[in-house]
């Protein structure tokens, strides 16, 4: 990983609500491998900016792109994997929340017990942490006093977007809705070759019975339908780009166990076999 916004020696901290935020960290990084398992003892922030990847945590696999936000909760397992070919890029706040009763304050109170959330960026959080990275370069007079402002209104904005505050219940459904939507185009673009009913289910937080409805909704077929499309799609991608591999490796390469189902499958999708589809490209 890379990085050049770092300012773990400052020791920032400040009240809110009633509480007392300590600061741990604020780092860009670049994911140039994957990042394994590990567990944080306070929050940790992440804010995906570009390139893309997955995040594994709490059984799930969930499909990471430019603009997600997720914060993971203390003592929360979570490994970051990276995709090679368009390396993940982000933005990561840490830090401790320690309260100065028994009842939690009101404006922190929504993380209490938060073990992983993630939704989309709604109140530009890119720009501050983009304003943070601005105020290490320059390094002039005051810079800890307006990155600690800058930490105080990024927490604030964080809350702000964890909660949603002001949204109709019909907004709030819609919101959960498109993030569902994108949640089945990354799976179907990213996740086709081994992804089962039930491990999409899981993802988008339904009932298999649900997530049926949702797919033949949204994609106009059925689960097993636009599952096999979008392996023919990246079948087709194979056979284009490596002339060389069989048809019947492509076929697994994509999940395709039977080799003469992928054909049938294949002819039907483009008109014609999956050798006859690959000599027209080499013409064309």
């Amino acid at each position: 990983m890379w990085g050049n916004l770092d300012f773990s020696a400052l020791g920032l901290g400040f009240s809110l609500g009633g509480a007392e935020i300590r600061v741990l960290n604020a780092k860009r990084e670049v994911f140039f491998e994957s990042f394994p398992g590990h567990i944080h003892g306070f929050y940790e922030l992440h804010y995906v900016f570009g390139g893309r990847g997955e995040l594994d945590c709490l059984g799930r696999r969930i499909p990471l792109g430019e603009g997600v936000l997720y914060l993971c909760g203390p003592h929360v397992s979570h490994e970051q994997l990276t995709d090679p070919a368009d390396n993940m890029m982000e933005y990561s706040f840490s830090f401790d929340v320690i309260r100065s009763g028994k009842k939690a304050p009101s404006i922190v109170s929504p993380l209490e017990g938060v073990k992983l959330w993630i939704g989309e960026d709604r109140c530009r959080i890119g720009e501050i942490f983009s304003a943070m990275e601005q105020e290490i370069a320059a390094g002039e007079a005051g810079a800890a006093e307006a990155l600690e402002s800058l930490c105080r209104l990024l927490l604030i904005q964080v809350i702000r977007n964890f909660e949603g505050p002001g949204k109709t219940s019909e907004e709030a459904r819609r919101t959960t809705e498109d993030r569902r939507k994108f949640l089945m185009d990354e799976a179907f673009i990213y996740r086709f070759r081994d992804m089962t009913l039930s491990s999409l289910a899981a993802l988008l937080n339904l009932s298999e019975r649900q997530t049926l409805r949702n797919v033949r909704e949204y994609y106009g077929m059925s689960f097993v339908e636009f599952r096999a499309k979008s392996r023919l799609n990246a079948a087709a991608k194979i056979l284009r780009e490596k002339p060389d591999l069989s048809v019947t490796d492509a076929a697994e390469l994509v999940g395709f166990s039977s080799a003469a189902h992928f054909r049938k499958l294949f002819r039907e999708e483009y008109g014609m076999s999956p050798s006859e589809w690959r000599s027209r490209q080499k013409k064309e």
